[in-house]
């Protein structure tokens, strides 16, 4: 289940988060050149919580429509001598046009398929945008499972969202994470409220489990 924006906002006022992370995923899309285009959108908490899968080598995340962020191995297949500032133009079936490098990803890749970072405003004006499909990934600042559980279950209901809980993820948190650690690491919580967890995780393995 996703996200409405309205019902996101109502998230980020929660003082129980610590953090709360935005996301989309376009989809992958092909382009003249032979290469897919995976183009995706993250805020800067998302990528602050996935700076172990997306390292933001220079540069910064897109703000302006015409702005992107592409990964180093593109450039280095198909943007040779590219820097961030630099004009780019992608050939794609759908959100093709002249770009403006913004950041420099260092993400894994999957073949000939590169991921893409757009911007909110680009992503706003793109034909095929349903706010629905907004994604949602949250730190917590409780420590204890059961309390994150409850917490969250309470936070689901008052917005009338379902909520669902990686078991896993809470098992490897009692067994080997301290109390003490939650509260340095944050908790990076399996949890989330539209299932977000399988998602991201089944999205990121094209890039990340090859």
């Amino acid at each position: 289940m996703n996200v409405s924006e309205e019902k996101l906002s109502k998230l980020r006022e929660e003082k129980g988060f610590e953090r709360v992370g935005q996301y989309y995923i376009v989809g992958d899309i092909p382009s003249a050149e032979k290469y897919t285009a995976a183009f995706f959108y993250i805020d800067q908490p998302m990528l602050y919580m996935l700076r172990n899968q997306i390292d933001l080598l220079s540069g910064e995340v897109p703000e302006k429509e015409a702005q992107i962020a592409v990964c180093k191995e593109w450039l280095e297949k198909y943007g040779k001598d590219k820097k961030v500032g630099d004009k780019i133009t992608l050939n794609t079936e759908q959100l093709s046009g002249e770009y403006t490098i913004s950041g420099i990803l260092d993400m894994r890749t999957s073949g000939e398929t590169f991921p893409f970072l757009i911007s909110w405003e680009k992503l706003e004006n793109y034909e095929n945008y349903n706010e629905s499909s907004n994604m949602v990934y949250v730190h917590v600042k409780e420590k204890n499972a059961e309390d994150i559980k409850k917490y969250c279950n309470e936070i689901a209901e008052k917005n009338n969202l379902p909520v669902a809980f990686n078991n896993q993820y809470f098992r490897y948190v009692n067994q080997v994470i301290s109390a003490d650690q939650l509260g340095i690491l944050g908790i990076l919580i399996g949890l989330v409220f539209i299932g977000s967890y399988t998602v991201i995780k089944k999205y990121l393995s094209n890039f990340y489990n090859k």
